[in-house]
């Protein structure tokens, strides 16, 4: 049977055992217990493919997605992920800088101002390498304005976005938040009229190119049977007329939605200028064999 070793006694006086222990942690002493085992000791290495840039790029990821940068509250519009390398700079005066920090509360004297610098540089660097920049700016950062808390930001951004983007297609990134902010603008009642009239003038630009593109979601398209189902609404008939180019141009989209019981129901009742008009549609669907 082995012979137990009994741990040396510590020192008694206090000096001795602080020196020890700065010895210790210098690395300049250590000790071992012949009673127990040697302890292993632990590397942490990152794992591989996960450099000190790769461990950075998700730091910045997870804070831009999930908390703010700079004290800036979390906007509720949609996070600072809008933020991104490709557009952090797109602008070589720092054009889009103050959008940049843009929020649903910002001071709206502040934002039209910013707009209109915007606008400027714009028509300014019309046919330069410095357009394609600045529409990088107005695609990445106007559209977190249709959430604002002033109608008339609202109406601007949605007139920018259709004047002076290219194509909808910029815009694909975010589609489903684009088309949520079309469904709230048009619930809206007659005191925004301009945001409404603005917000359905941006969903017919986006009819003009691929389909793929519209702006015209099942719920986009539902909006726009509340709003004509209301005979005393000041967008009634426009409304009326975008159904009946959608029965036209993509029929599948509006018998989705049940939307040719809108039609029929607001050819019932009129008055007679509507009730033709959809009556020609719905006799054009008649006379095709694939929608008959």
């Amino acid at each position: 049977m082995a012979r137990r070793i009994t741990p040396a006694v510590p020192t008694d006086t206090l000096a001795e055992a602080e020196a020890e222990a700065a010895s210790l942690a210098a690395g300049s002493a250590t000790k071992t217990d012949t009673t127990t085992p040697a302890t292993a000791t632990f590397t942490m290495t990152p794992a591989v493919g996960f450099g000190d840039e790769d461990w950075a790029a998700i730091g910045y990821l997870n804070e831009g997605v999930f908390g703010s940068i700079d004290g800036r509250t979390r906007s509720t519009s949609g996070s600072t992920i809008w933020r991104s390398a490709a557009t952090a700079d797109a602008s070589p005066y720092g054009i889009g800088l103050p959008l940049e920090n843009c929020t649903e509360t910002s001071e709206p004297d502040k934002v039209n101002d910013w707009l209109s610098d915007l606008d400027r540089h714009l028509d300014r660097h019309a046919n330069s390498s410095n357009s394609s920049a600045a529409l990088r700016v107005v695609s990445h950062y106007v559209p977190r304005l249709l959430a604002h808390y002033k109608w008339y930001i609202r109406a601007r951004a949605y007139r920018m976005l259709r004047h002076r983007l290219p194509s909808p297609r910029a815009l694909e990134y975010c589609q489903q938040f684009m088309e949520l902010c079309v469904v709230h603008t048009l619930s809206r009642d007659d005191s925004a009229h301009e945001e409404r009239e603005q917000g359905l003038k941006f969903v017919r630009w986006t009819m003009r190119y691929d389909e793929d593109v519209w702006m015209l979601g099942p719920h986009v398209l539902r909006a726009l049977m509340a709003v004509a189902e209301q005979a005393d609404d000041r967008m009634r008939n426009i409304s009326l007329e975008t159904l009946c180019e959608v029965l036209v141009l993509a029929p599948s989209r509006l018998w989705y939605v049940n939307g040719i019981r809108t039609l029929v129901q607001s050819a019932l009742d009129g008055p007679w200028t509507i009730s033709i008009a959809i009556a020609t549609t719905l006799a054009h669907m008649f006379d095709r064999a694939e929608t008959r």
